[in-house]
């Protein structure tokens, strides 16, 4: 059996993986038996579920058959669907998504899962209604020089494809060849990235030269963080300061808009290397520029990054007050 990196964890898994959905369906317990022991003695290590398999049967004897060896395995289970007569027992919305891990744990008879997927995409996130509030973003002369693309599903995870394989094979173009960050800081804001940089691999415990995982950590924006929309914002590439300008009180709209639906936001500058893929997966003009790329869905609060809380100067650093003597 070959094993193969799973996504940018550092996990290594069987190159293939068993779906269980026949599990306590069209394959009763003594079957579903013989085939998870033909797959271990093959060195499959990667088991994946849902919980609307047969409305958690599935689950529950792959759990049974997992136990004693739970630590050598890979487990992967997924929750979307209706499970219960309850209208908020369904779709990815925060509440369904803690109860529904909490019910495959249990069914699992396990205290973790590897990797946890949304089944699929819940249109009921009130995406278009979030940038329609940002459409009331202001801007200088009411130009609106935004345009904003979003993606998920199948397009998101071509681009999320296309991407990774750029940025392993070294593809991606500098920030200052798009004319997007300074080929060279000054020392205060040099600093300040710096800081931040190292207080997130601090609290990942990478260390400071260890290339491969920094490169690891750095491949998550490509996938979104996992969260299940990816959004892109640009510009009229004509355009000058005072437009980007405008353009960034929309993005900062569309995060609070976000946020006051129980959704979080990641804008991400990372995209702008690779922005060739994003502009060929995406349809978007050749006269429009690249602002930012954003994650948005849930927060995990138990994820370890999540935590971290950048510095900031302290107001007499950046504010000058004149004629409130």
């Amino acid at each position: 059996m070959k094993y193969v990196p799973l996504g940018s964890t550092g996990v290594k898994v069987s190159e293939l993986c068993l779906g269980t959905m026949s599990f306590g369906g069209e394959a009763d317990e003594d079957e579903a038996r013989r085939m998870y022991a033909a797959c271990r003695d093959r060195g499959v290590n990667f088991f994946d579920c849902a919980d609307v398999y047969v409305k958690g049967r599935s689950e529950e004897i792959l759990g049974r058959l997992i136990k004693g060896e739970r630590d050598k395995l890979v487990i992967t289970s997924k929750c979307h669907g209706v499970m219960r007569d309850d209208i908020n027992a369904r779709g990815n919305n925060r509440r369904h998504i803690m109860s529904a891990v909490e019910a495959s744990l249990k069914r699992l008879g396990t205290d973790r899962l590897d990797v946890y997927f949304m089944h699929h995409f819940d249109a009921s996130l009130p995406i278009e209604e979030i940038l329609r509030i940002s459409q009331r973003a202001p801007s200088g002369t009411n130009t609106q020089p935004w345009h904003v693309y979003v993606c998920a599903g199948d397009v998101k995870q071509a681009l999320s494809d296309d991407v990774l394989a750029m940025a392993r094979g070294g593809t991606g173009k500098s920030y200052d060849h798009y004319d997007y960050y300074p080929a060279k800081w000054n020392d205060i804001h040099q600093a300040r990235r710096r800081g931040v940089g190292w207080g997130l691999y601090g609290l990942l415990g990478i260390q400071k030269g260890d290339r491969e995982a920094s490169a690891r950590q750095g491949a998550r924006n490509f996938v979104f963080f996992d969260a299940p929309v990816g959004i892109f914002i640009t510009v009229d590439s004509y355009l000058a300061k005072g437009n980007w300008a405008d353009t960034g009180m929309y993005i900062q709209t569309i995060m609070l808009a976000a946020k006051a639906f129980g959704l979080d936001t990641c804008p991400q500058a990372a995209w702008i290397p690779y922005q060739e893929a994003v502009y060929r997966h995406l349809g978007i003009p050749d006269d429009q520029s690249l602002v930012t790329g954003m994650s948005l869905g849930y927060v995990d609060p138990n994820k370890i990054e999540n935590t971290l809380v950048s510095e900031r100067a302290e107001l007499e650093d950046v504010a000058t007050f004149l004629g409130f003597d």
